[in-house]
């Protein structure tokens, strides 16, 4: 624990959340200057280009990357020694780059950072493996993410100065039995809400200040909006506000999620992709499709969709052929919202997502989702945890006056029919359903991978 977090846990809630907006005054600087104003200027030109010319942008971005890498990165250096930026034609002949592995971007992160720490910005990213990743930003490169991500806020009525409820993985409340659940970043308008106190005894809390603040916009862990929003219907009660939009992040939003939120605040959720790590952003557009950005970078698919990022704004830790973990399915077609880019189909968590049928292997997260889907409100959350090849456990936390043998044969049921007959399926009750270490929800865990 580093000095300022020892001060910050020991001042009370007030002077705490000082400390958060003059932390929020400093993140403002390094996130809103010249290089955030002028790319954020250009998106509406560029977006609306013919999609040729967005190709074009994007292969000359891809060059230019591949060179910095190698004049920079020792990393680099070494592994494309034989590829000459200019030989790069299109985005296709990236499978003549070898491709860059988890492990091997944390093994070898000090070969591949082109730009010492002082001078960087850091993310930190576990997911929900737990092991730690530092990613270093540029400045220009973090500006030009943060342009990115406000542009696509904006398209959605967004604006900075709103009010703005946050759920993410911060440690913002560190007390060992707190009352308040959040702190305020003043300068930025914020509210952060702590992720590791959703509890259902604490659930009225922060609704009620959800209520006094009023926020017009909310973002953050999809699940933890989620069970809010579920909380609310389920027990009766309305949002005392009405917010411009919902940005749930980090997690899947499978349709089961979307409708809950649609139905406890009463506008449309907008889903957005961008890791920590700095993959290529996708972005939900007011269509309701979403769009693969891909002046931030290139996304290859393998034949289980399994994505394969190179991030244009990663010249601080190059992202070229990165395998991220997630799945990204791709459709045809183009959208009548005006932007030109490619349209995504959907967008999977990490790819041990899924759980393992002797008989029909792999079945993904999307696939499991809608065996709960239907399912009446005493069900309010689920969690399918696989320990063996032949049984699936699905712990449920439910109202327990609604809630029965009936709705227990029905999940028993709808899990057979996706996994097949012969799987064991052990429907168990249980008071909450643990979040991980960042704060997020896992929907499977699977042991066996």
């Amino acid at each position: 624990m580093s000095f300022v977090e020892k001060v910050y846990r020991k001042m009370p809630v007030p002077l705490q959340s000082v400390m958060i907006t003059v932390r929020g005054t400093q993140l403002v600087r390094q996130r809103y200057g010249r290089a955030y104003r002028q790319h954020k200027a250009a998106l509406p030109a560029l977006l609306t280009q013919p999609y040729e010319r967005l190709r074009d942008y994007q292969l000359r971005e891809l060059r230019e990357l591949i060179g910095y890498a190698k004049a920079r990165s020792p990393y680099y250096a070494r592994t494309l020694r034989d590829i000459d930026p200019d030989s790069i034609r299109s985005v296709e002949d990236l499978e003549r780059l070898p491709v860059l592995e988890k492990e091997e971007l944390r093994a070898h992160c000090e070969e591949i950072y082109t730009v010492p720490g002082r001078e960087a910005i850091e993310a930190h990213t576990g997911g929900t493996t737990g092991k730690s990743l530092i990613v270093r930003y540029t400045r220009r490169d973090f500006q030009h993410r943060m342009a990115e991500l406000d542009f696509f806020r904006e398209t959605h009525g967004a604006r900075h100065g709103m009010r703005r409820a946050s759920f993410s993985g911060k440690h913002v409340v560190q007390e060992e039995n707190p009352r308040v659940f959040w702190r305020t970043n003043r300068v930025l308008n914020q509210r952060f809400y702590s992720t590791f106190h959703l509890a259902p005894e604490n659930l009225q809390r922060y609704i009620d200040d959800l209520n006094a603040f009023q926020p017009q916009v909310i973002d953050g862990y999809t699940s933890c909006i989620v069970d809010l929003c579920q909380y609310v219907l389920s027990s009766g009660q309305r949002f005392a506000f009405a917010p411009v939009a919902i940005f749930p992040t980090s997690e899947t939003l499978y349709p089961h999620r979307r409708e809950i939120l649609r139905q406890a605040l009463g506008v449309e959720p907008r889903d957005q992709y961008a890791s920590a790590e700095g993959a290529p952003l996708i972005t939900e557009c007011s269509r309701g499709e979403l769009h693969y950005q891909i002046q931030t970078g290139v996304i290859e698919a393998d034949a289980e969709g399994e994505a394969l990022v190179t991030s244009f704004s990663t010249h601080g830790t190059p992202l070229i052929r990165y395998r991220v973990g997630d799945r990204v399915l791709f459709k045809e077609g183009r959208c009548s919202c005006g932007w030109n880019t490619p349209l995504v189909e959907g967008i999977e968590g990490r790819n041990i997502d899924y759980l393992i049928s002797p008989t029909r292997g792999r079945i993904y997260a999307s696939n499991i989702v809608s065996a709960v889907k239907d399912l009446p409100n005493s069900v309010i959350q689920t969690q399918f945890v696989q320990h063996s090849p032949t049984h699936v456990q699905v712990n449920v936390v439910v109202d327990p006056g609604r809630f029965g043998e009936g709705q227990k044969a029905i999940i028993v049921a709808e899990v057979k029919r996706r996994l097949g007959a012969e799987m064991g399926v052990e429907v168990v009750t249980v008071p909450v359903i643990e979040r991980a270490a960042s704060g997020k929800q896992r929907f499977i865990v699977n042991e066996l991978v």
